[in-house]
């Protein structure tokens, strides 16, 4: 299943925000026994795992999406370029391993006030199942590559169950500045906020079965859009 959220904000808030969402998303979707704590963007809170590993992660993709945005002359697709996992044996650039069957999609497109184009850029997460046959094999810092542990020829994969895709545009300030603009970022925060408890309320059936004490049950990995790579990577959308 697929879960996509469409936003625009200007570049003095889309660090907080970004964070802000993704941190949500880990919140609803590492499973395993992780201590929930309360933080805040502006004066809205939000739910986020006690994890330094899922912090570090998220401080690091979405500083270089947003690096990487801010500097691009034109609008490649998505690509893979930097991937962390700390649960699951990474990785190594290759393609990505069977992306999920989009059957569901919950699409909110925030923050209109302000039309016209702006720098844009998508960051997304992506849950894999853990198979007895397969393992993902580690040979740089960079995507996975899945291994199969079975002969040749067998075409066991690792499989994606669910995607989180966030398409991000860097907008102009409104006419008065920062109070409004910290206003509507609040607003479109919350409108993503519940929507993820109604998605992960409603649609359950599609999760596999936990089959681990782990603290983090499914495999996952950022994903990222460049310029520089985009002529090597697949699109998620």
């Amino acid at each position: 299943m697929q879960v996509k959220y469409d936003i625009q904000v200007p570049p003095i808030l889309a660090h907080d925000l970004l964070k802000a969402v993704l941190s949500a998303i880990f919140f609803h979707r590492l499973f395993g026994s992780i201590q929930p704590q309360v933080r805040h963007f502006g004066n809205l809170d939000y739910p986020s795992p006690v994890s330094p590993t899922v912090d570090t992660l998220i401080e690091e993709q979405v500083s270089q999406l947003l690096r990487t945005i801010q500097s691009q002359t034109s609008s490649p697709s998505l690509s893979t370029i930097s991937i962390e996992s700390p649960h699951s044996e990474s990785s190594s650039f290759g393609s990505i391993p069977s992306l999920v069957s989009s059957s569901y999609s919950s699409t909110s497109s925030l923050s209109s006030s302000s039309s016209g184009s702006g720098q844009t850029g998508q960051i997304a997460i992506q849950f894999f199942q853990r198979s007895g046959n397969t393992t993902v094999s580690s040979t740089s810092s960079s995507a996975w590559v899945v291994t199969p542990r079975k002969p040749a020829g067998d075409d066991s994969h690792q499989t994606c169950w669910e995607q989180w895709i966030v398409n991000i545009t860097l907008r102009p300030q409104t006419p008065n500045g920062g109070t409004e603009d910290r206003q509507l970022a609040e607003k479109d925060l919350s409108r993503i906020l519940l929507d993820m408890v109604n998605f992960t309320n409603d649609h359950k059936d599609h999760i596999p079965p936990i089959t681990t004490t782990d603290d983090t049950p499914f495999p996952y990995r950022v994903v990222i859009k460049t310029a520089e790579t985009a002529k090597m990577g697949k699109a998620l959308t």
